[in-house]
């Protein structure tokens, strides 16, 4: 009985040992090695100061009209408190909340595409679809009085694909893009 009593405990340390604290570690050296930027938080720094201006992994409230405006957020984009709103597609606060995000673009015209309108399910999307970002193209344009042509040039350089060439759509990244859109001036 003793003997079956050691081996045991001798096995739950064991597997505390590779478990608990070698697996771990490997993991963190792992992904330092093979994604370290993904692993360290995707941050995207300010080239002039260098200091970090947001991930490329979560959204920011874009409000100054001089800026591509990315997805709405149903929790102003706090990656404490991520999550879609849970509004059924009949729901008045839904209704609502659409009336309310199509405001902001009804000097853009019509046929508002529907990321511009509908917080993503995280709440924290830091992507708009192409078409998005080019529905924005004139209010920048006008507001940084720069060519229109211009500006479409640089959102499509920016377009990062469909995972793996089939999952989700065309996208592009909010922050780098108004990070290039800076550089433009």
């Amino acid at each position: 009985m003793k003997k079956l009593i050691y081996s045991s405990v001798g096995l739950v340390f064991f597997f505390i040992l590779v478990l608990g604290v070698l697996y771990p570690v490997s993991l963190v050296y792992m992904g330092e090695g093979v994604l370290k930027a993904k692993s360290l938080g995707s941050f995207i720094f300010d080239s002039k100061s260098g200091k970090i201006i947001g991930s490329e992994l979560i959204g920011q409230n874009w409000i100054n009209p001089r800026y591509f405006w990315g997805r709405p957020s149903i929790n102003s984009y706090d990656p404490m408190n991520s999550g879609g709103s849970q509004f059924a597609p009949i729901s008045l606060q839904l209704k609502n909340q659409i009336e309310e995000n199509s405001k902001k673009y009804s000097s853009e015209g019509e046929n508002i595409p529907e990321d511009l309108l509908l917080s993503s399910g995280s709440g924290l999307d830091p992507h708009i679809s192409v078409e998005g970002a080019i529905f924005q193209i004139s209010r920048i344009a006008r507001e940084r009085k720069l060519n229109e042509e211009r500006i479409r040039l640089l959102v499509l350089s920016l377009v990062e694909k469909k995972t793996f060439g089939v999952l989700g759509q065309d996208r592009i990244n909010v922050l780098k893009l108004n990070q290039k859109l800076d550089q433009l001036e």
